[in-house]
């Protein structure tokens, strides 16, 4: 009986991690562009940051262009606007500490680096 619990609590627990993703639903994601990720982070089961959808990124590309490539959203790590200018730093990670990081400047990417994806 204990373990039912356990395995439901975990369920219930796991379902507060699913975040829509609309940039994937306007590019044709079957599974209804819902993912096990939280915003910025592959989930235990969801998609993760590889070094070949880095290699797809291209400077110029939207967020939503590179959200899409990648699977899944990425977390904001500053925002600035100066003289006009916004900027905007995002970062992908999955659960092994290998990351990506992608600069938008006025909604085009302006800048990538990336830190052990395979």
């Amino acid at each position: 009986m204990k373990k039912r619990i356990f395995l439901a609590a975990a369920i219930v627990a796991g379902c507060a991690n699913l975040v829509a993703l609309p940039a994937l639903a306007e590019s044709g994601n079957p599974e209804g562009a819902w993912t096990l990720a939280r915003a910025g982070q592959a989930g235990f089961f969801g998609p993760k940051v590889t070094y070949a959808k880095y290699q797809q990124i291209r400077n110029g590309m939207t967020y939503s262009q590179v959200a899409a490539i990648i699977g899944f959203d990425g977390e904001e790590l500053s925002r600035n606007q100066i003289a006009g200018i916004t900027t905007v730093m995002y970062q992908w990670q999955n659960k092994n500490g290998a990351n990506m990081n992608a600069m938008f400047q006025n909604g085009a990417l302006i800048q990538k680096a990336q830190y052990g994806l395979k």
